[in-house]
């Protein structure tokens, strides 16, 4: 078996996957949630205003609007496949 196999294995096993779960449990209830504490504390909204752009390029709407007309745009005006590719790919 190749090392590669039996390192999946490993990941799958029972044992790995209740430890994994505690982890990610723990990790939440305490690491997550101190953080959240800190960070509402700091008030960023109003301290760093820069950050609230930045939080807006998460929206979903935003990007895939940005890649579907790249990928039109590369498609009928431009014609360029590898470009097309990439923003279709992109988009989905």
């Amino acid at each position: 078996m190749c090392t590669s196999n039996r390192f999946l294995k490993g990941l799958i096993s029972p044992l790995m996957l209740v430890l994994m779960l505690f982890f990610f449990v723990a990790s939440y209830s305490f690491l997550d949630q101190y953080l959240v504490g800190l960070l509402v504390d700091l008030n960023l909204k109003e301290k760093a205003p820069v950050l609230i752009w930045i939080t807006y390029l998460g929206n979903s709407l935003l990007y895939l609007t940005i890649f579907l007309l790249a990928a039109l745009f590369f498609r009928f005006v431009q014609h360029n496949k590898k470009w097309e590719a990439r923003a279709w790919f992109l988009w989905l």
